[in-house]
């Protein structure tokens, strides 16, 4: 079993400087927001799935839709992540 090294202590995040602490805010509102796109994506989805079993039809364009803004949604996280060391 390894010990751990006495005169290592992790990094605090945010030890960027005071424009990584002006970031901060903006980097968890952007993960938050990208976290409410991945929602609303879901429930278009469930919306578009149980449309088209019901005759109804589905969300035009659903597909593209779901990619494109998932891939908005996971870029609004790579910032958040990077300052927390993820």
């Amino acid at each position: 079993m390894k010990e751990p090294i006495a005169d290592t202590e992790p990094l605090a995040p945010f030890e960027f400087g005071p424009f990584g602490r002006m970031l901060a805010p903006v980097t968890k509102w952007m993960a938050i927001a990208g976290g409410l796109v991945f929602v609303a994506l879901v429930i278009m989805s469930i919306i578009s799935i149980v449309g088209r079993k019901l005759g109804v039809g589905p969300v035009p364009g659903d597909v593209e839709l779901l990619q494109m803004w998932a891939a908005f949604a996971s870029a609004c996280f790579f910032a958040y992540c990077h300052l927390h060391q993820g």
